[in-house]
């Protein structure tokens, strides 16, 4: 018994680990949304008045496109970091249910 809980509590550690990963992605997606998002408004203003962004701003259009890349390399690990949250909560919920038995 004392052996099945603590695998239990190493779930649940694990379980906790993953989220909090998951929850500082996000965190910083949040951040890059805004960078994006003040870069986004300069580019708009730029089209307006038939300027080149990378032209007017170099240094906010490198800033944009490393923010860019960044965005898509942490939106995939937050996708990863779903999948493995998800198989450790089924994990968990099948040790419970194994206890139950």
């Amino acid at each position: 018994m004392q052996e099945i809980s603590s695998q239990n509590k190493e779930e649940e550690m694990k379980r906790n680990e993953i989220q909090e990963q998951l929850n500082a992605c996000e965190a910083h997606l949040l951040e890059l949304k805004q960078i994006l998002a003040s870069s986004d408004e300069h580019a708009l203003k730029c089209f307006k008045k038939g300027l080149i962004f990378e032209e007017e701003y170099p240094e906010e259009a490198s800033a944009y496109e490393a923010a860019r890349l960044e965005y898509n390399s942490t939106e995939a690990e937050i996708d990863n970091l779903r999948t493995m949250l998800d198989v450790a909560i089924k994990e968990e919920e099948e040790e419970a249910h194994k206890e139950e038995e």
